[in-house]
């Protein structure tokens, strides 16, 4: 699906299909049309998201670590993806209709992986006060409001940045504690 990036240049599915030397009724035989064939890239990415998150999390034991590095490196991989930026800067209503499309696929992807990663957290005594599909549903809307709707008051344009926001906001909803005030 990598050659489907093109189709975040506004191309058509001719484009695409001309681009990459295929027959534009391959593609529309496989994917159907245009939203198909950017809903199957966005699940694509969102794969290698995962990956990448479960790579830079593997050495961690405690569950805040991986709660805070996990989301680190999502946003990183957002910030850093040239097609997610790109898309998001020119058609974000185009990535929120193919987020959306296939029954919410990616949507559950994001639950499915953010559940499992509170229960696990659950198992070793971590955020027991919270219902793990619903946190892990919140943690990928969460995601993907910071993605499609950059800026605000939680500018998250470092690692830093991340990293800070994380620990001050959303392990303090993980622990069961209040974030500290602010004098």
């Amino acid at each position: 699906v990598s050659w489907a990036r093109d189709v975040y240049k506004r191309q058509t599915i001719e484009g695409v299909a001309r681009r990459c030397r295929m027959n534009r009724a391959t593609i529309y035989r496989q994917f159907g049309g245009r939203e198909s064939l950017q809903s199957a890239l966005l699940l694509s990415e969102a794969q290698k998201l995962v990956q990448a998150m479960m790579k830079s999390v593997v050495s961690l034991s405690t569950p805040s670590d991986v709660l805070v590095e996990g989301f680190v490196t999502a946003m990183r991989f957002a910030r850093e993806h040239p097609v997610i930026q790109r898309s998001v800067a020119y058609e974000p209503g185009a990535v929120l209709g193919a987020a959306t499309a296939k029954d919410s696929a990616l949507l559950r992807l994001g639950t499915t992986v953010m559940s499992q990663t509170v229960r696990w957290a659950q198992s070793r005594g971590f955020a027991k006060h919270m219902d793990a599909e619903v946190a892990g549903d919140v943690l990928a809307r969460l995601y993907a409001s910071y993605v499609l709707m950059p800026g605000g008051a939680h500018a998250l344009r470092t690692d830093d940045d991340v990293r800070a926001f994380a620990r001050k906001s959303l392990l303090p909803m993980f622990q069961g504690t209040a974030a500290s005030a602010e004098p």
